[in-house]
């Protein structure tokens, strides 16, 4: 872009006039190089000399705002478009809605999927991938869904990043029932589940309190070789300390070590948890003693697991001894 710069000065210097053809290339090069102010230095160049721009040349400065999040800019973009008259398409409307997506801004994703059919162009996989990321990610979960009904009846060809969006917002919502439909519907698509589909899924199950469905789906990984990495162990671990199922949750834990997946607090905290409400306080705190030892983080919750463990086998002395060590780190983080 830095060339293609001083090519454009050059021109200045010995009066040759530019086209749109070459500030458009310009304007593409510094998209490319994620100069998304050096595109517009040029577009405002090519509108005061008043030459004409095109739509390549506005697509190449919307997908420049999208790389940079730069959103605003990417939708007045579009605005301007519709003004000179000049032709959307989905080339259009998809960098400016992952524009919104990657900065949250659901509502104006939303409205300009209603603006894209309003310009009579065809919705894509892209841009509605792109809408219900930003509506899951936002949380609005129903909305999320919602899009994703819209496409399967508009029979668009579904792929990974549409089931995974959709997925992670049954996750949120605490909706295990439609996660489990979305994982069939991608066999019913011939869309091939992933790590992070069925992640979300284990998710959905976990927060829906349903431990069988989450060991279900982890056994289900493992025979279709899916890489189990720390979400998936976190997310079935905590699932059976949920329904208070310790020898499960101690079971995966084990295997953690052998996928050579490394623990975390959130590991260490599910399984303290699972032996706790099990009254299995010498194996909660013989792990509690293993986290110290593995020098992974602790926080009030495990704590808080191992003194209750403690408590309800009547070993008041250790419970004191947590407590004390427990309050001197919150003085040392203080």
């Amino acid at each position: 872009w830095t060339k293609a710069l001083q090519l454009f000065v050059v021109m200045a210097q010995i009066k040759v006039e530019p086209k749109t053809a070459t500030i458009g290339t310009a304007i593409s090069t510094c998209e490319k190089g994620g100069e998304w102010e050096k595109s517009f230095q040029l577009f405002s160049v090519m509108t005061s000399g008043k030459v004409e721009f095109d739509a390549i040349t506005c697509n190449a400065l919307i997908s420049a705002c999208e790389k940079c999040r730069e959103w605003k800019n990417a939708l007045q973009m579009c605005h301007l478009m519709v003004q000179n008259v000049v032709k959307s398409s989905a080339i259009t409307f998809s960098a400016a809605i992952s524009a919104c997506e990657k900065c949250g801004e659901w509502e104006e994703a939303l409205q300009h999927l209603s603006v894209m059919a309003q310009c009579n162009v065809e919705t894509n996989t892209i841009t509605l991938n792109a809408a219900i990321s930003a509506c899951e990610k936002a949380n609005k979960w129903e909305t999320a869904l919602w899009l994703f009904s819209v496409a399967l009846q508009s029979r668009l060809e579904l792929d990974k990043i549409t089931f995974s969006a959709a997925m992670s917002a049954c996750d949120k919502g605490n909706n295990w029932v439609k996660a489990l439909q979305l994982l069939s519907a991608m066999v019913t698509c011939k869309v091939e589940p992933s790590a992070i589909t069925y992640n979300a899924a284990i998710s959905a199950c976990e927060m829906g309190h349903m431990w069988e469905k989450s060991l279900q789906l982890f056994t289900m990984m493992s025979h279709i070789m899916l890489e189990l990495d720390i979400i998936t162990f976190n997310a079935t671990i905590s699932a059976c300390e949920k329904g208070c199922r310790w020898e499960e949750a101690m079971l995966l834990f084990s295997m953690m070590a052998q996928s050579k997946v490394e623990y975390n607090t959130t590991s260490f905290s599910a399984v303290i948890s699972a032996c706790e409400k099990n009254n299995e306080w010498q194996m909660a705190l013989q792990l509690y003693s293993a986290m110290a030892q593995s020098e992974v983080a602790s926080n009030t919750i495990v704590s808080n697991a191992a003194i209750s463990a403690c408590e309800k086998c009547g070993e008041w002395e250790k419970a004191l001894q947590l407590l004390s060590e427990m309050t001197q780190k919150t003085m040392e983080s203080d």
